[in-house]
């Protein structure tokens, strides 16, 4: 604004400003919906929901960014009926963040494999890389609000997504376990234990190195 500049110039900086403006949005939401979930999200609506369409759908929406990353997306996907009481919305929001999780610590020409099994009345939905891994040091922190286990590769992120799919899994009477090496990969797994309204409990924590979630 405070000189003249070319057309292109011009372009740069509202691209600029869009991008900050969009991750500004993106934190807002975020943070909102974790002090929702602080008063009261177990009083989300809940319907009939069909898991393997909501991980058709989440994988779909998460492809072309893979692509771009050259990452494949696999999914391995059992034949058994996965439908339960749950919030679609909230649960497609949950993988996404997993998933983009997943991209952001996975390596070119990696592979990302979303699974979806069922396990006596369980319901299991995993999304596991290849890629750098999370420390031991801070396995046990990665469900706190604004921790970020590796600073320097966080792609410009606030600590918010594993605490918010930690508060939706909560929501659902679920939990959420985590299997991390440094420098193999991680595995994060959801367990949905014959989820319904009336028996929804507030069940979190990480598998691997036995660390319960705060």
């Amino acid at each position: 604004l405070r000189r003249g500049r070319t057309p292109e110039s011009y372009r740069e900086s509202l691209e600029a400003v869009v991008a900050e403006a969009e991750q500004m949005t993106e934190l807002v939401e975020d943070l909102l919906m974790l002090a929702r979930s602080d008063q009261a999200i177990a009083a989300i609506a809940r319907t009939t929901v069909d898991l393997r369409v909501v991980l058709q759908d989440v994988c779909a929406q998460m492809e072309p960014l893979a692509e771009a990353r050259d990452i494949r997306i696999l999914r391995r996907f059992r034949a058994e009926d996965f439908t339960f009481v749950g919030s679609s919305p909230m649960l497609h929001r949950l993988f996404v963040l997993l998933i983009d999780n997943a991209l952001k610590y996975s390596n070119p020409k990696g592979e990302i494999v979303v699974t979806l099994d069922q396990s006596g009345g369980d319901l299991c939905a995993s999304v596991e890389d290849h890629g750098t891994g999370i420390a031991a040091d801070d396995l046990e922190h990665i469900f706190k609000r604004f921790y970020r286990a590796d600073k320097a590769r966080s792609g410009g992120g606030h600590g918010l997504g594993l605490p918010l799919a930690q508060s939706i899994v909560q929501a659902h009477g679920a939990r959420i376990e985590v299997i991390s090496r440094e420098g193999s990969g991680s595995i994060f797994r959801v367990v949905f234990p014959n989820v319904t309204p009336e028996s929804a409990r507030t069940i979190a924590g990480i598998n691997g190195d036995a660390v319960p979630a705060a």
